[in-house]
């Protein structure tokens, strides 16, 4: 294919997910680390490097099975994917113009340990814009999608693609707590402290990334902000952007333009209004 069908591929990644993450549940039980070598990080957590360190049989089969779904588009989509695996190969476009983005296994240490925090993160950016994106939590049976011109749903027990609800936020909102990632400045974090927000880095009473934005899209948090994240690992902050209502912005309080691949350098979604104007005021 020269195009993409947008309706067609967001088709394809729901219908892998479905596979892939019955095929990661039947792993678990059994499942080995073997880890895989990681480049040290100033100042980075014990904890935090066992997450990066991490790695598991299932990653690459999951990442194979998406791979192998999309072939279709092997000519027009470039890889930001997590694994190097045999089919990463039969990708050869490099420009980033339209770029798949996988983490095939986002939280592999939750999932080694046996834990529900795992899921499977994969989407599509075409020239900045998000086409459509999805996380899904295999043991939790729930799934996070958004799709270009059609907003942000949910599905509960996913099984079929239409059987789904729009995500909208609650009517009673928190208004103060922030959850921030570590690469956060400092000086970020005490100018917003000292705006009234309490601050709380996403690693605190092991939340994690992508239960922090959970908090937020279901409004028990005021806003998630990270620097430097990952694109693969904030696949729900762009689903959080499509919801109504949502906003996904710069430091500044500017409206994101995303990163093609790798990382995102600044990122901040809320609803929070008072927020962004305390954002429109800061001063590196």
């Amino acid at each position: 294919m020269n195009r993409i069908d947008k309706d067609n591929i967001f088709s394809l990644l729901f219908k892998t997910a479905l596979k892939s993450g019955e095929v990661a549940l039947s792993m678990q039980k059994t499942i080995v680390n073997e880890k895989k070598p990681v480049d040290e990080i100033e100042n980075e957590t014990s904890c935090h490097k066992a997450m990066r360190e991490a790695k598991t049989k299932a990653d690459e089969i999951v990442q194979e099975m998406f791979l192998n779904a999309l072939l279709p588009y092997k000519d027009i989509l470039t890889l930001d994917v997590e694994e190097d695996t045999c089919s990463t190969s039969l990708y050869n476009l490099k420009n980033y113009e339209c770029t798949f983005i996988l983490d095939p296994i986002d939280g592999t240490l939750r999932y080694i340990q046996q834990e529900d925090g795992w899921s499977i993160c994969a989407g599509i950016i075409k020239e900045n814009t998000f086409l459509c994106a999805l996380v899904y939590f295999p043991k939790r049976k729930i799934m996070y999608v958004c799709e270009k011109d059609k907003g942000a749903y949910v599905y509960h027990n996913p099984k079929h693609i239409d059987e789904r609800k729009r995500l909208v936020f609650p009517s009673m909102i928190n208004k103060d707590k922030i959850y921030y990632n570590y690469r956060l400045a400092t000086s970020f974090v005490s100018y917003l402290q000292e705006n009234g927000f309490e601050m709380i880095e996403d690693t605190k009473n092991q939340i994690g990334c992508p239960d922090a934005i959970i908090e937020c899209i279901n409004a028990k948090a005021c806003a998630y902000i990270g620097a430097g994240r990952n694109l693969r690992d904030i696949l729900l902050a762009v689903i959080f952007s499509f919801m109504q209502q949502g906003k996904a912005l710069d430091f500044q309080g500017n409206p994101i333009v995303w990163e093609t691949h790798g990382r995102q350098k600044e990122l901040v979604i809320t609803i929070n209004a008072y927020l962004m104007q305390v954002l429109s005021k800061y001063k590196k």
